[in-house]
């Protein structure tokens, strides 16, 4: 199962439509609901001349500056570390994993507004009982991570918990790293590990979580959208409303299923969804909290691409 674990490790998904997904947005109106969202959300007009310049370059940016915590924040994305299959002898070689990272300037999102008062006004906001201060105030939080600068051109180091230190980045022209590393050690199948950025306030979201996999197991590839979280995909407004408003909820029974799987198969775990990266500190957490941790894998797509 290394060659899967391989594919099934990547933490971003290249966002491709299919001819059935097309027609089912056609239908659900999801075109005409994402013509009218705000455009341009984020610039790359902020980012500093010379590292969006240099970002063409990716890891091999000779001008790339390490992360200031007073001025960055990165995002640490959870991994599954396996053992490739070698070609010769057919035996796992050492742990590795693909480490990725997403590199922000802090404090740096537009004033969202006008965007907060898009999305509540599609929604219907305060026609359902619910307070219309507070929910604009958790649009305006959700909005944070779609409106906050990246910062290309940009390293980090991390540290191993035996003291081991390596180099994560640059980032390229989206501002996220991504690189095969294989420096981890003994481990065992089902052992979980934690990696720290360096320094660690540089990294607001926690450390990098990283899930081993040996080469034989078992592994639940889990949709998260309505199937394990309430998502109401079928409606480009439910999903606005889910995404930006509603507390996130489980799908009832769910948790209780997956728990029962964890206990009894000690599976791998990978969980797929269509929304964009930019999504990824709101999924973590809801997951950490209901269901056994594991690898979370995104489209690399706008957030107007709803569906």
């Amino acid at each position: 199962m290394a060659n899967s674990f391989n594919s099934f490790s990547q933490a971003r998904q290249d966002f491709q439509e299919t001819s059935e997904e097309h027609d089912a947005r056609e239908q659900g109106g999801f075109p005409n609901v994402e013509r009218d969202l705000p455009q341009h959300i984020g610039s790359r007009l902020n980012i500093p001349y010379v590292d969006n310049l240099t970002s063409f370059l990716g890891t091999n940016n000779p001008l790339a500056q390490p992360v200031d915590p007073a001025t960055h924040v990165v995002w640490l994305l959870d991994n599954t570390a396996y053992r490739p299959l070698h070609r010769d002898t057919n035996k796992p070689g050492p742990w590795q994993a693909e480490f990725v990272a997403a590199y922000f300037a802090r404090n740096s999102g537009k004033d969202v507004s006008k965007w907060v008062a898009n999305i509540a006004e599609k929604i219907g906001l305060g026609q359902h009982g619910e307070n219309k201060a507070e929910g604009e105030a958790t649009i305006a939080h959700r909005l944070q991570p779609f409106v906050d600068t990246i910062r290309p051109s940009c390293f980090l180091h991390v540290s191993f918990p035996n003291g081991e230190v390596e180099k994560l980045g640059p980032g390229g022209r989206d501002a996220i790293s991504s690189q095969i590393i294989g420096t981890m050690g003994q481990h065992n199948d089902g052992e979980k590990m934690q990696v720290t950025a360096i320094p660690p306030e540089v990294a607001p979201h926690g450390p990098m979580l990283i899930h081993f996999a040996e080469v034989e197991g078992w592994a639940v590839i889990s949709d998260i959208d309505d199937s394990i979280k309430v998502t109401m995909t079928p409606s480009p407004i439910g999903i606005l409303r889910s995404t930006f408003v509603s507390t996130p909820t489980p799908i009832a029974g769910m948790p209780e299923l997956y728990h029962c799987i964890n206990e009894t198969l000690s599976p791998t775990w990978f969980y797929l969804s269509a929304s964009p990266y930019n999504l990824y500190t709101f999924l973590r957490p809801f997951l950490h909290r209901y269901y056994p941790a594991g690898t979370i894998i995104l489209r690399d797509a706008s957030w107007m691409d709803l569906g």
